[in-house]
């Protein structure tokens, strides 16, 4: 396992693909800066808020998700997927490491990589509101951790999911198309079931035109029962789910606000790793 730690590890450096993620980092966090500024704050040129806070810093980790998982497939694809689809990884089995000490060497350079995009793009952020020309009141607390340490874990489970596409295909092309259109069918998902949720349970209707009497309807489109349980956790547990109410969010900062997230990326994380292990174990190397 050390040996495999060891050749991933080299390898990360000696490609440029650290020096790749510190500098994409940077330039991802940019981007969320500048889109935050101008939709969320109103920060112009010349229209200025008159300060800033921790809900900044928050707001822009929480929209790591649409960047970072994104980044993290094209890593996987090139870091993992090169060997698996030109078949290189064989001369790793060839001498003598296992498949479990080459997929979990892989495995955890690609969760370091991802956790320190998030981390270099939170001090990008905490610079910025820091040196930004306007009064401002942020400080590093729980509620700034929990947040950053939850968009840790996501991303993560992305990355993991990610992997295991590439041992899954085989090719890299292929298993990158399929990563990334993860991504919009989560986001598509959520609101589908968001709308579904919405319905309710009974609806007033006009019966008589005449008397103008009204009278309430039992909805057949409401989702009760198990099915809504379901669907009520599955949106709670989307990532995508929350985007748009993220400055609602973020005022305050529940106790539980992440929880299903982070348990269901923890999951993901076992899964896919349980997955990603039986088809590289399937596959005929030599």
């Amino acid at each position: 396992m050390i040996c495999a730690l060891r050749s991933s590890i080299c390898r990360f450096v000696r490609t440029g693909l650290l020096a790749k993620v510190l500098i994409f980092s940077v330039i991802f966090a940019l981007i969320n800066i500048l889109g935050t500024c101008m939709d969320n704050y109103a920060m112009y040129i010349f229209i200025r808020p008159r300060f800033i806070d921790n809900s900044f810093i928050m707001l822009n980790c929480m929209k790591l998700v649409l960047l970072i998982p994104i980044a993290s497939a094209v890593f996987c694809s090139v870091f993992t997927g090169n060997d698996v689809s030109s078949r290189t990884i064989n001369n790793k089995i060839a001498t003598g490491l296992s498949r479990f000490s080459i997929y979990f060497a892989d495995l955890i350079v690609s969760l370091f990589a991802t956790a320190l995009s998030v981390v270099i793009a939170f001090l990008v952020f905490y610079f910025f509101a820091k040196t930004a020309p306007v009064k401002e009141n942020v400080e590093i607390n729980t509620d700034v951790l929990k947040i950053a340490g939850s968009i840790i874990l996501i991303c993560a489970s992305f990355t993991s999911l990610f992997l295991a596409c590439q041992y899954f295909f085989s090719n890299r092309f292929l298993a990158l198309i399929v990563s990334i259109l993860i991504i919009p069918c989560l986001m598509i998902s959520a609101s589908s079931v968001r709308y579904m949720l919405e319905e309710p349970y009974r609806y007033y209707v006009k019966t008589d035109e005449e008397t103008e009497t009204y009278e309430w309807r039992i909805n057949k489109a409401y989702v009760g029962g198990t099915p809504r349980n379901i669907l009520t956790y599955y949106l709670d547990a989307n990532p995508y789910s929350n985007i748009g109410d993220s400055i609602g969010l973020i005022q305050e900062v529940p106790e539980d606000s992440f929880l299903q997230k982070d348990s269901a990326a923890g999951a993901l994380m076992i899964v896919t790793t349980a997955a990603g292990m039986s088809a590289m174990k399937k596959k005929e190397y030599s």
